[in-house]
Parts: C-alpha cells; sequence; structure tokens
C-alpha cells in the first residue's frame, strides 16, 4: 500500500476534479500565523491570495481558518470555559466585584479607578450627575446591564461606564444584588443623582431599595419608543374604526403614526 498510495487534498480525494496537492512553504505558514493573529482566517487567505503568486499561496481557506482556529486556542489558559473565567477573575484583581455561576449567572465588574472618579466627581461638582442604567439583549445568551453617568465635569459632558452586571436572568433579585454591591462601593451615590432607567420596574424597584431617597425619571428615548409602539397597537385601530366616517382624505398607518408622534414630541413637559 505504501508503494501504490498516491498523495491527494485534503478533503473528499474521491473527486475527480480535486486540485493538486502540493505542500504549503514553511515561509507561506509564517505569513498565515501573522495574519490570522489579527484577523479572520478568510480574511488572511483573500490578503495572501493577493500578494503572493500561485507557488507560495496557501492551499485553500479552510488551510487558514484552521491556523486561526489553533492561534485561538493557544491564547486560551485552559480548555474549560468555566476555569477560565476564574483564573481571569484573579489576573484582574479588584475588576470583578461578583463572580456568580450558580443558581443564576451574576457577574459585576467594576473599576477602582473609574470607582474613585465618580466619588471625586461627587464631591467637586455642584451639578446634578445623571446615572443611566439600562439592559441590552443583542450580546448574545446572556443579558448585560450597564450603569453609566455623564460626566459634569467634563466639556463635552460624556457618558462614562461605572459598573456592568453580566446575568441570565431579568429576576428582580439579580439587579437588586448588583445595586447592593454598589451602594458598598459607593454609598453616596444618590447625593447629587437622579437615575434614569427604562421605566422597567425590576430596576427602579432594585435602586429603590437601597437608595431610597434617589429620584428616578424614565428614560425619553424608552418612552418614545414605548408610545409608538402603543400608538401603532392601539391608536390606529381606533384611527381605521373611523375612517369611514370622515370624509378627509385616509392617511396611511405610517402616516398616522408619524403624525401622532409629532404631536407628543411638540408638547411641553
Amino acid at each position: 500500500n505504501f508503494y501504490i498510495a498516491e498523495k491527494r487534498p485534503h478533503g473528499n480525494c474521491r473527486l475527480e476534479n480535486s486540485h493538486v496537492f502540493h505542500h504549503t512553504p514553511a515561509s507561506t505558514i509564517a505569513q498565515i500565523d501573522e495574519l490570522v493573529s489579527k484577523m479572520p482566517g478568510t480574511t488572511a487567505y483573500k490578503a495572501l491570495v493577493a500578494t503572493n503568486g500561485d507557488v507560495e499561496a496557501p492551499r485553500n481557506a479552510a488551510q487558514c481558518q484552521y491556523r486561526r482556529q489553533k492561534y485561538l486556542k493557544n491564547q486560551k489558559i485552559t480548555c474549560d470555559e468555566i476555569k477560565n473565567l476564574i483564573l481571569l477573575s484573579y489576573e484582574l484583581n479588584g475588576f470583578y466585584k461578583l463572580l456568580q455561576l450558580q443558581p443564576e449567572t451574576s457577574i459585576v465588574l467594576m473599576h477602582d479607578q473609574m470607582k474613585q472618579q465618580f466619588a471625586n466627581l461627587l464631591t467637586k461638582t455642584t451639578e446634578i450627575i445623571p446615572p443611566y442604567y439600562d439592559t441590552t439583549f443583542s450580546l448574545g445568551e446572556i443579558y448585560v446591564s450597564i450603569l453609566g453617568y455623564r460626566h459634569a465635569m467634563l466639556s463635552e459632558k460624556s457618558i462614562l461606564p461605572l459598573a456592568i452586571l453580566m446575568h441570565d436572568s431579568k429576576r428582580e433579585l439579580v439587579h437588586e444584588r448588583f445595586v447592593q454591591i454598589i451602594n458598598h462601593e459607593l454609598p453616596d451615590l444618590h447625593k447629587k443623582s437622579i437615575l434614569v432607567t427604562d421605566g422597567e420596574n425590576a430596576l427602579k424597584n432594585a435602586f429603590r431599595t437601597h437608595y431610597p431617597t434617589m429620584l428616578q425619571l424614565r428614560c425619553w428615548n424608552h418612552a418614545i419608543k414605548d408610545i409608538k409602539l402603543a400608538a401603532k397597537r392601539y391608536y390606529y385601530n381606533d384611527q381605521e374604526n373611523h375612517a369611514n366616517d370622515d370624509d378627509s382624505v385616509s392617511k396611511t398607518k405610517k402616516e398616522i403614526i408619524a403624525d401622532v408622534m409629532d404631536s407628543i414630541r411638540q408638547q411641553n413637559f
């Protein structure tokens, strides 16, 4: 078998139109390894095909993708994701304020320097500091709630992150544990702050438990979205039912919703 074996490409070698097998030069492998440390394998493959000749080009895109996966695997501390997370928390000492995996995943991140910056702002500014607390649902299988604030002493009034909560449940208990840690780190948060949230009860109640005297407001952007959603669901149906009784030209759904939103924006609250 050793003498009659024929070298063929990796993959389905039974195909008659398979390309001729060739070894990739060591210099090309080195170029692949350098590129895949900065970009995906397919991007690295296109870059090398455009710059190298046929002899020094990678075998195929799968080869670059394999080298990319090999590079990413070597960057991991271990092959155990949970162990990686625990070891990373040891390396970033002080950044992890809570690392809970069971019964619910709850990870609280807060940098000590950012905490000190906010504490200094509380003592030096005379303006009201609006902290913003909102949850995003577009980062995968886990929720990420970010507590940020508008820095009153910066010329552009930039919004900076203060603390982050990563969680897999929207229960009020999870947010309450987060606010409990914030209260331990920044007990004077409520003195010059007005909290802005999306109006979710779990978020509001958690802050009300530990900061009972802090004023809470609803985010205007979230309020507009909720009003627009309600207008689509209820107001449009009511207008459509009375369209036949009106002699004026009937409007489309988009025009009706736009009119009601414009009238709301023009109100002085």
